[in-house]
């Protein structure tokens, strides 16, 4: 009966408990082990929300400073073409 095919040499998944990676040699594992990534957390639907709500209010508050911005720009305007 064949064996399947054994996977290459080379840092897998360990395959213990402890996690990880652990070298493969192409027979047999070795004792060189590596430690796993830490997985990037991913925000909680709450904070996704909470973002979203900021990024609106932050929008808003640009919004409204550009109108005051450009209301104050034509009085000015207004009030010098009518040599005031």
């Amino acid at each position: 009966m064949a064996h399947p095919p054994s996977p290459p040499a080379g840092w897998h998944p360990n395959p213990g408990p402890e996690g990880g990676q652990r070298y493969w040699d192409g027979v047999q594992w070795t004792e060189h082990y590596a430690p796993g990534q830490a997985l990037a957390r991913r925000p909680s639907v709450d904070q996704a929300a909470l973002l979203h709500q900021r990024r609106k209010m932050n929008d808003r508050i640009i919004l409204i400073v550009g109108a005051v911005v450009a209301t104050l720009v034509v009085i000015a305007l207004v009030r010098v073409s009518l040599g005031g």
